[in-house]
């Protein structure tokens, strides 16, 4: 509508000069700015899809594209988009595209570089007549078409051609997603021979879904992918120090200048230098979004494939931020994980008789990949701030594929700030589970049995048999297990003899190599034995008998203990002559006691 309008109104003042200032010179000329108003096409350089799915049939699409900023003419069919059942090529043209924003993205230290980032939005209602053919389909694929791409661009074979961009997504058993958000800056500027460090990765903190990520051709159809350059390649889209054909270990990424040009496909890191005045072109990258199902294996449910843009110009001599690593951690579920993310900037240091520079002060952000963690700058009125990170990840959520965050770090050098983002993972490593169950076999014998609910890792045991005050039991004459004829045990499933009556702990260690992520389980048992009952243990009148909330003994006991049937302790007191049992479960159970060195007993039952 404004590409018309224009049109229009440019026409409109071409006859005013014919009529008025009867001039066919100027007539010509203004029937020429007309044609190219009429023929102007945006130059868009990046483009995302993002969809929200809050049920099978309801979707909401937004579109972010990045223009020119000579783009100051919007034409409505410059973008375009359809959605279709991915695999087919019959087309649905989606209408009330409407756009929410228009803002300019400002680079450089003068602000008078900048792009366009324009937002459309739509909704879509599956159950829409238009729309029956794609009842049936399990995978649905949105596509948009926004202009053409820039004429600046070095590394495709052919440069002004029509800027395509898909995201597809599973709609038959996932109810409800948000595919994950870009959260970083579109177009990059670079320069020439200086370490370039950015984390083109994605944030999915609406449904903590895992991610990888792909380097592939740019489109300018569903079914039409570009061509590179010679020496350039959809995994090396722009040329770095050494050719594809070196093989270099990617820990030599960390060299200055990194060697070769790398893509982590697992967190979204991109890492080269650049050696080429003008070098520029898209980076096409198609983001797989993982949930797991049913049975706990991880199913791709959606797929973005987006473009961004980077160039490269001609700055003066300046060494980019560095953020020091280490870049991956582990830990353990449950258990907290807090350290410090460092950063340096060493000041470029020119040829005499040029002056020593001042050096560069560094900021640093996060992106806030994780949410439950928290990032804080240590001390931000420093040159070179250091930020402090903690997380203590909950109970379930342990995950084979890493969390991610990322940490940007920007300079105040001119005429364009030195950025650099790096990405940090985490992997989540399982908390070992067991169950521990105690059954009373003899008189004197008690067996013990372990169950493992985790199910990662090797797992093992370690028992430790133990008096009340958690001292180990060397005398294997008092007690032992059976397994070792000692206070030690390594099996799952063992037997504890009992041969001296009393009150034991065992304390259980799971553990799960090589996650080594262990719990510790302690339980206490009340144990007697027939052998020594009736020269050592005194019965004891307690009433009422059988009881429903408290229990009255004929004396103060300096310790007592009640037990269930297996042994289990459920109440302990001292210097007490009344036990109050009316949270217990209703059942039978065992008192037992000591005073002055002699130990007493009875039986009661709960109602």
């Amino acid at each position: 509508k404004y590409l018309v309008s224009d049109f229009f109104l440019c026409l409109e003042a071409t006859f005013f000069n014919l009529f008025h200032l009867n001039s066919m010179k100027v007539f010509v000329t203004s029937i020429f700015i007309c044609a190219a108003i009429a023929a102007q096409a945006i130059t868009t350089f990046s483009g995302t899809i993002d969809i929200h799915k809050t049920n099978l049939t309801q979707l909401e699409v937004e579109y972010t594209f990045i223009l020119d900023k000579t783009d100051t003419v919007f034409s409505a069919d410059s973008f375009s988009s359809s959605i279709n059942c991915s695999g087919t090529s019959a087309r649905i043209m989606l209408t009330n595209l409407v756009e929410i924003s228009r803002n300019k993205l400002f680079f450089g230290c003068a602000v008078t570089e900048y792009k366009w980032e324009v937002i459309y939005r739509t909704s879509i209602d599956l159950t829409d007549a238009r729309f029956s053919t794609l009842v049936s389909c399990c995978t649905l694929q949105i596509n948009a078409t926004c202009g053409k791409r820039s004429n600046t661009i070095t590394n495709l074979t052919t440069s002004l051609s029509d800027f395509y961009i898909y995201t597809k997504f599973e709609n038959c058993t996932i109810l409800v997603n948000r595919t994950p958000t870009y959260y970083g800056e579109r177009f990059y500027k670079n320069c020439l021979d200086q370490p370039f460090y950015i984390n083109v990765g994605r944030l999915d903190t609406a449904n903590f879904d895992s991610l990888s990520y792909t380097l592939v051709a740019p489109m300018s159809s569903t079914s039409s992918s570009l061509t590179f350059k010679s020496g350039y390649y959809p995994d090396q889209p722009l040329i770095p120090y050494y050719p594809r054909s070196t093989k270099y270990p990617y820990s030599e990424s960390n060299a200055t200048p990194p060697i070769g040009f790398y893509f982590d496909s697992l967190i979204g890191d991109c890492i080269y230098t650049p050696v080429h005045t003008g070098d520029a072109g898209p980076v096409t990258i198609e983001t797989m979004e993982w949930r797991k199902d049913g049975s706990g294996k991880y199913q791709k449910i959606s797929t973005s494939h987006t473009e961004h843009f980077i160039g490269t110009s001609q700055c003066p001599k300046n060494n980019p931020p560095s953020i020091n690593g280490p870049y991956t951690y582990k830990v353990c579920e449950g258990e907290t994980l807090c350290f410090n993310i460092e950063t340096e900037d060493i000041t470029f240091i020119p040829p005499p008789p040029a002056p020593i520079p001042s050096p560069d002060s560094v900021r640093i952000s996060w992106n806030g990949g994780i949410p439950q963690a928290t990032f804080n700058i240590i001390n931000p009125r420093v040159l070179n701030p250091v930020g402090r990170f903690y997380w203590t990840p909950e109970i379930g959520q342990a995950s084979s594929l890493p969390y991610t965050f990322v940490i940007v770090a920007r300079d105040n050098s001119c005429p364009l700030n030195a950025v650099t983002r790096r990405s940090f993972r985490i992997t989540i490593n399982e908390k070992v589970k067991a169950n521990t169950t105690y059954t009373k076999d003899t008189d004197s014998t008690i067996s013990v049995s372990s169950t493992f609910i985790s199910t990662r890792g090797t797992h093992s045991i370690k028992r430790t048999l133990m008096d009340i005050d958690k001292n180990p039991i060397l005398d294997n004459s008092i007690a032992r297990f059976a397994s070792s004829n000692s206070y030690l045990s390594v099996t799952k499933n063992d037997h504890v003899i009992c041969n001296t009556t009393g009150v034991y702990s065992i304390q259980t260690e799971v553990n799960n190599s090589p996650l080594n992520c262990p719990i510790t389980y302690l339980d206490t048992l009340y144990y007697h034995t027939v052998g020594i009952q009736g020269s050592d243990l005194k019965r004891l009148k307690i009433y009422p008998n059988p009881t429903t909330s408290v229990i009255h003994l004929p004396f103060s006991l300096d310790y007592v203990v009640i037990s269930n049937s297996i042994g289990q302790i459920v109440r302990e007191e001292q210097h007490t002559d009344v036990l109050e049992i009316e949270d217990l479960p209703s059942g039978i159970y065992f008192l037992n006691g000591e005073k002055n060195q002699a130990i007493f007993n009875a039986k009661l039952i709960k109602n």
